[in-house]
């Protein structure tokens, strides 16, 4: 009964083999332009003119924010967002130094804010920061006694 079947098994055995590798295959070239799309969000910045501007912009931003919030909460979703712009950041090689300081002393200040960091440690490194680069725009925050009092209060 079931031998006049029996030739339809091998057929339809190779049409879902067919559809499957035909579907693995249209899964796999849509997720490519995805993924192309992300890395193309990511700012290129390869000069050290426009790497400058990029971040004096941010802390500039970042600075005026975080003098006027409120909470600790508030200041430190504003270091955190901060620290993700500068991160973004495409860097050139002679400013590799300033960035890494930049993107330590923004982690030393959230880590401040968030109860497990030294005061005076952060402090130090925002200062260096300001004395070391200038351009970043940053020493008004510099302040020791302003300082303590954005965070403290």
């Amino acid at each position: 009964m079931f031998r006049r079947y029996a030739y339809a098994f091998p057929i339809i055995l190779i049409v879902l083999t067919i559809l499957l590798i035909v579907f693995m295959v249209k899964t796999l070239i849509s997720d490519v332009p995805s993924e192309v799309q992300e890395s193309e969000d990511i700012p290129v910045v390869v000069t050290s003119e426009g790497y400058q501007t990029s971040v004096s912009e941010i802390l500039s931003s970042f600075s005026f924010a975080f003098g006027e919030a409120q909470t600790e909460l508030e200041k430190g979703v504003l270091v955190d967002n901060a620290l993700n712009d500068v991160l973004t950041l495409r860097v050139p090689s002679d400013f590799q130094q300033a960035h890494l300081d930049l993107v330590f002393g923004l982690n030393a200040l959230r880590e401040v804010l968030q109860g497990e960091g030294d005061l005076t440690s952060a402090l130090e490194r925002i200062n260096l920061l300001s004395n070391t680069y200038p351009w970043m725009g940053i020493t008004h925050l510099s302040s020791l006694t302003s300082f303590q009092e954005v965070i403290i209060e």
